[in-house]
């Protein structure tokens, strides 16, 4: 299993399984996670990590390490700093149309969301008065109709829409 992160497009580290003994890297990838979250890089509005790795490697184990941290341990520490953290965990299969409506599809489909809760949502994000920091965890790349596999998720959904004054992290 590995993490490419940057902008959709650079920067790649591997780590070979994800194993539950002592060298287990998934601990190493968690604190690499953790330091990729707190960087606080001005250039970049939108941040993007992703991992890949084979069917069975524990990309979805590991997200849903990374999602109780989030909710954690992480929000405690933004909270401290006067930013509120929403975190998004989309199930991709899931989705009919990723490509374009990832989340209002996502809030809609998986949180049980109204139109009009997404809008508030959407318009709560972009309100540079907001400190408000989104993190999107996007689950099941690989169980997703073909079609939408060599899709950029990123910029066919426009996410960077989704940063405001507290900072965006997909």
């Amino acid at each position: 299993m590995g993490m490419t992160r940057g902008t959709c497009r650079q920067g790649q580290w591997s780590h070979p399984d994800f194993s539950e003994d002592e060298h287990n890297p998934a601990k190493d990838l968690l604190e690499e996670m953790t330091a990729f979250l707190k960087k606080d890089d001005a250039e970049q509005t939108l941040q993007v990590a992703l991992m890949h790795g084979p069917a069975g490697s524990g990309k979805s184990v590991f997200a849903s390490k990374l999602e109780a941290y989030l909710l954690g341990d992480y929000t405690e520490e933004r909270k401290a700093a006067g930013v509120s953290v929403v975190v998004i965990k989309s199930q991709l299969q899931l989705l009919k149309n990723p490509v374009t409506d990832l989340f209002g599809e996502t809030l809609r489909g998986q949180y049980g969301f109204s139109e009009v809760q997404v809008q508030t949502l959407r318009d709560k994000i972009q309100d540079e008065n907001e400190m408000l920091e989104v993190v999107l965890l996007l689950d099941s790349f690989d169980e997703m109709k073909a079609e939408f596999r060599s899709k950029n998720l990123c910029n066919f959904n426009d996410l960077d829409q989704l940063h405001n004054g507290g900072g965006a992290k997909g």
